[in-house]
């Protein structure tokens, strides 16, 4: 099983604690026993370390003051500009040169008829959203990893951050909040935990500096395997209602359970139209399978479901190879009808001279090609929709912006901090030209 002991415990998580309790009370039973049969032994020792009432009532004092500490003492993302009526055409257009040089690391020198735009609009330039499947805040060594964790989400620059495997509130995992902590230290005022410990999952958290106005928490659908989580929140970005979706699905081991939480999730995508972002782990393949219950690859015939972050970067951008010299391999059988460029889309072998491509309205480089990086993908998804009414199934008062994707990526280098990746999004808002 994908799980040992798996079967045994689903649905059950009350058995390792009631375990674990019966353990603690009966080591308590054993001292007391001691305690009881050579008490007399210990008696001076014992008065000796016996606290009295004033040290108590001291250490009571010394936790309500670091208490109120960290209230009034935690760092604050959240004075951002308020959009009465959003953000204006000139702040929009400044927002996405800001948020292209952004993501080509550069710094973007604004002109100087911008200067006045400048404060306003660095908060919008991007909204950056990060997927990551954290495996309970511990490395590949089991050791915790939550600070190298923070280091590297606050190299992302993100907005809204999903995280997966997150349940670490368990004695087997050390009773750990670090969803808190990660909040905390980012300076992120919101943050959601999903479903209880007590609903058995692995966990799915997500933490955002943009106030959350709505969140429903799911156990998915899995009547026979691992038990699926799924966050369903809106978020208020900057004026514009966004639904945004953090989600871990079962294993791949159960068909039905793959089926059936692919269904759930392209249901609430056609039920809340609009503006909307999914961060998750769905266990199925690209274009295959369960895929097209959620997601259509088909720009033109959304139909209310999901486009894929990877599949736009792969299709709607401009790219192209820019080296000479990179790694040329034989060519598949089952290629042989892609166009030339394509056809060598797969990794080069270890050793071999790596190839760049460029998406040259971002400035930005690949050393994978976009094909590869569409359907190589390690279970982690990031999916989204613009909000136009012509894409939705059903008719909703639209909201005065879309969402654009701006830029996918997915950051392969977590060093030893897990076996997975973190995918990176990029989004902008913009104001749809009126038909």
């Amino acid at each position: 099983p994908f799980v040992p002991m798996g079967p045994l415990f689903r649905d059950r998580v009350y058995i390792p604690y009631i375990i674990s309790i019966t353990a603690l009370g009966g080591s308590l039973l054993v001292v007391s026993k001691f305690n009881s049969q050579y008490g007399a032994m210990f008696s001076n020792r014992a008065r000796v370390g016996s606290l009295p009432n004033t040290v108590g009532v001291a250490l009571l004092i010394l936790l309500a003051v670091c208490i109120v500490g960290r209230i009034v003492g935690a760092p604050s993302n959240a004075s951002q500009p308020e959009y009465s009526n959003g953000p204006s055409d000139a702040e929009l257009a400044l927002a996405k040169r800001m948020a292209v040089a952004q993501v080509a690391g550069h710094v973007y020198t604004p002109k100087a008829e911008e200067e006045s735009l400048v404060e306003s609009v660095k908060h919008i330039a991007s909204i950056n959203a990060i997927i990551w499947t954290v495996h309970f805040g511990q490395d590949n060594y089991g050791a915790d990893s939550t600070y190298r964790m923070i280091n590297l989400i606050k190299e992302q620059n993100p907005g809204i951050v999903g995280i997966l495997e997150s349940d670490a509130a368990r004695p087997m995992n050390g009773n750990r909040d670090f969803i808190e902590h990660i909040g905390y230290s980012l300076g992120f005022d919101y943050a959601d935990y999903g479903p209880t410990t007590f609903d058995s999952t692995f966990g799915c958290a997500l933490i955002t500096k943009f106030p959350i106005v709505y969140i429903r928490r799911y156990v998915t659908p899995s009547p026979v395997g691992e038990l699926g989580c799924l966050i369903h929140s809106k978020l208020n970005i900057h004026g514009v209602i966004t639904n945004v979706y953090v989600g871990h699905n079962g294993n791949t081991q159960h068909l039905s359970d793959r089926r059936l939480q692919a269904q759930l999730l392209g249901k609430l995508a056609i039920a809340n139209p609009g503006p909307s972002i999914f961060l998750g782990y769905l266990t199925t393949a690209v274009n295959k399978d369960n895929y097209h219950w959620f997601a259509n690859p088909d720009s033109d015939r959304v139909g209310g479901l999901f486009r894929d972050t990877a599949y736009s970067m792969y299709r709607e951008r401009v790219w192209e190879r820019i080296d000479t010299d990179g790694y040329v391999g034989p060519v598949d059988s089952e290629d042989e009808h892609l166009p030339v460029l394509e056809q060598q889309y797969k990794r080069p072998p270890p050793g071999e001279k790596l190839r760049i491509f460029e998406y040259p309205d971002l400035h930005r480089n690949s050393t994978a090609h976009p094909r590869f990086e569409y359907l190589d993908r390690y279970c982690q998804y990031m999916l989204y929709k613009t909000g136009n009414p012509l894409e939705e199934k059903s008719t909703y008062n639209a909201a005065p912006y879309e969402l654009k994707l701006l830029n996918w990526q997915r950051v392969l280098d977590i060093r030893e901090l897990s076996d997975t990746e973190i995918q990176l999004g990029q989004f902008l808002f913009h104001r749809p030209e009126k038909s």
